[in-house]
């Protein structure tokens, strides 16, 4: 069951900035695009950010069938004040508590004060700096691994026993 796989470890030796690939802080945003809430249209926090250029030299050693892209940043946001961080176990689309979002293109004029500044005139309030499973921010490293199906994976029991009767 190995598959390549990309591993994020913390980098404590680096701050990240607003395009860095973290976990928390201030997100890279569009100025163009509504900032995201929740459905009561409080803004949503940052729980991670992935900026693909941030990807190892090797990706497509990694990648095998090319589906991550070269450029732009993927992030995950979660109202803060969610006990469950956004999940609707009734239905897990549901995204009134949560925010998947992909920006292609990347503009690197904006800064962190334009940011907090769209929010702030937006929402009236500050982005949360710490809340739920984000207890500080922290900048990411990504590295090319290996990793192997989980005991806990719904398909281990079909697989495990597909290869005891090979």
């Amino acid at each position: 069951t190995r598959k390549k796989c990309f591993y994020l470890q913390e980098n404590l030796e680096d701050t990240s900035d607003l395009f860095s690939s973290k976990i928390g802080g201030i997100p890279y945003w569009d100025k163009a695009l509504p900032y995201p809430t929740d459905k009561e249209k409080n803004p949503l926090a940052l729980v991670l950010q992935i900026n693909f250029a941030d990807l190892p030299q090797d990706k497509n050693q990694t990648d095998i069938e090319n589906l991550l892209p070269n450029q732009g940043i993927l992030q995950f946001f979660i109202s803060p004040d969610d006990d469950y961080y956004g999940m609707d176990s009734e239905n897990y689309s549901n995204q009134e508590k949560f925010r998947v979002v992909y920006h292609e293109n990347i503009n690197f004029e904006i800064t962190e004060k334009e940011i907090q500044d769209i929010v702030l005139e937006n929402f009236d309030t500050e982005l949360p700096k710490t809340f739920g499973p984000v207890q500080e921010e922290a900048k990411l490293s990504i590295k090319s691994g290996e990793s192997f199906l989980s005991l806990d994976d719904e398909k281990f029991q079909e697989i495990f026993q597909d290869s005891v009767k090979e």
